[in-house]
């Protein structure tokens, strides 16, 4: 009580199907009242328990099952029935038969590079040459409609992305210093921009290693929106950027404006501002810092103030008065430069973790420290050693003057800098002093055969011919 099935064995003729009840009683019809039997499709039916106790079958399939028929003509070979002439099924000139292996009998199929009936006389007709020229004028003309509108949107976004503007200036030698891109360029320099010539991610966009052509590195940004509102003020920028010549910053090479969104080129920087942030201080392989991602940055005369709709910055290092009343200054990347001073001597991010609460603001809590006198606290405890009180605790309040609430109450960057190539000329000395001493302890410290390097200290304490050798430049 229950189903059975089987395949179909090949070369058969004919095939019959019958059931019968093994028992035949009243008990055994009263829950299994029906029995039938059925051919269909291979892999199709799928058996289901109520099939043997009721009626459910023959009303789920009332139109029938599914059945594949394979057919054939003449019961002979190919071989044989080729010989008979008109009773010979492949009738048409350019046709071909073909054995079947299941069974007698053979089919008939047009010749290559003809269609039609094999089975007429004269069924199968060549595929016609017009038609297949015809069908590649089709392709080409698709091809090329294609590449024309690929040419117009690249111009279209050339044009929406200031491309004119910029090309007219460089033109007119007012610009020298910008190179224009085309797309092909960049994707060829960057394998098609592929996952592993990645640089960064950020949530503006995704920055990656490229090659150009005479073998030059660079670092080629594709942002993700663009504002198409500033336009001019974006040209503008790029101009600005690209004719920047200092030592401290990262040069814009070019860019790219023939895509939605702009990319831009920069010279590479191997080891890795409204938007002033740890991240975007870069040092190269000589140690010399290098700024990069102007993205939300603003060229503003000294001393101008800009009204901004939307905030732009990264949470942390924003200027609360920036954020208040959406005007930026120069003096909202001084806030934003005393918390990457504040990051140095801490060893904290401007958001940090303390264990499992939720984020805080390392601003917020550098400065409850300086008011309640426990400055050594928050501070990085592996610089914090006998004799570098004073310079920690001028380091410290120059931070917390950067932190003022008030713009007009911030050094500006000018005398930030001017304060801290003080700081390193009073303390170079005693900074390569105290160095010397913490290498000859770990030497002395470390069991033999151990590497320095493995030391956290030596590690820290090896960084300081390098902080000591960093120039400082006051901003002009």
């Amino acid at each position: 009580m229950g189903c059975c099935q089987t395949t179909f064995p090949g070369n058969i003729s004919s095939f019959n199907t019958s059931t019968a009840a093994l028992l035949e009683n009243s008990t055994i019809m009263s829950f299994s009242p029906c029995r039938y039997s059925f051919i269909v499709e291979e892999g199709w039916f799928k058996f289901e328990p109520s099939f043997v106790s009721s009626t459910n079958f023959a009303s789920k399939y009332t139109n029938g099952v599914p059945l594949v028929l394979d057919w054939v003509v003449g019961n002979g070979s190919c071989s044989e029935d080729i010989k008979m002439g008109p009773q010979y099924a492949c009738q048409a000139m350019k046709s071909e038969c073909v054995n079947v292996y299941n069974g007698p009998g053979y089919r008939c199929n047009c010749s290559q590079g003809y269609e039609g009936n094999p089975y007429l006389q004269g069924g199968c007709q060549g595929i016609s040459i017009s038609v297949v020229f015809f069908m590649v004028c089709i392709f080409a003309l698709w091809a090329e409609y294609q590449k024309r509108k690929l040419a117009k949107e690249k111009e279209r976004f050339f044009d929406q992305n200031g491309g004119q503007i910029l090309y007219h200036q460089i033109m007119s030698k007012q610009v020298d210093t910008l190179r224009i891109f085309t797309q092909e360029d960049l994707k060829k320099a960057t394998n098609d921009f592929d996952e592993s010539r990645e640089l960064g991610r950020g949530g503006h966009g995704t920055v990656y290693k490229g090659i150009l052509k005479d073998n030059r590195v660079v670092a080629v940004k594709r942002s993700k929106i663009m504002n198409m509102a500033e336009t001019d003020e974006f040209v503008q920028e790029i101009i600005i950027l690209s004719q920047t010549n200092h030592r401290n910053v990262v040069r814009l090479l070019g860019c790219c404006l023939e895509v939605e969104v702009p990319i831009l080129v920069y010279e590479f920087i191997a080891n890795v501002h409204g938007d002033v942030k740890s991240m975007n201080i870069l040092l190269d392989e000589n140690y010399m810092v290098k700024v990069t991602d102007f993205g939300a940055s603003r060229t503003l005369p000294k001393d101008e103030v800009q009204f901004m709709t939307l905030v732009q910055g990264t949470m942390g290092y924003l200027d609360p008065e920036y954020l208040q009343e959406r005007q930026l200054t120069e003096k909202s990347d001084v806030y934003s430069f005393g918390v990457v001073l504040l990051e140095l001597i801490t060893g904290k991010t401007a958001i940090y973790h303390d264990g499992p609460k939720e984020g805080k603001s390392l601003a917020s809590s550098f400065l409850l420290a300086m008011k309640g006198e426990s400055l050594e606290v928050i501070m990085d405890s592996s610089i914090v050693h006998a004799g570098m009180e004073i310079l920690l605790r001028e380091v410290a309040e120059l931070g917390r003057m950067c932190l003022s609430s008030r713009g007009e109450e911030r050094p500006s960057m000018s005398q930030v800098a001017d304060k801290l190539k003080a700081l390193r000329s009073t303390w170079r000395e005693k900074l390569v002093l105290e160095h010397g001493k913490m290498e000859y302890l770990v030497v002395r410290s470390s069991p033999p055969g151990s590497a320095l390097h493995d030391s956290p200290s030596a590690s820290m304490c090896l960084t300081v011919p390098h902080m000591s050798g960093i120039g400082i430049e006051t901003p002009r």
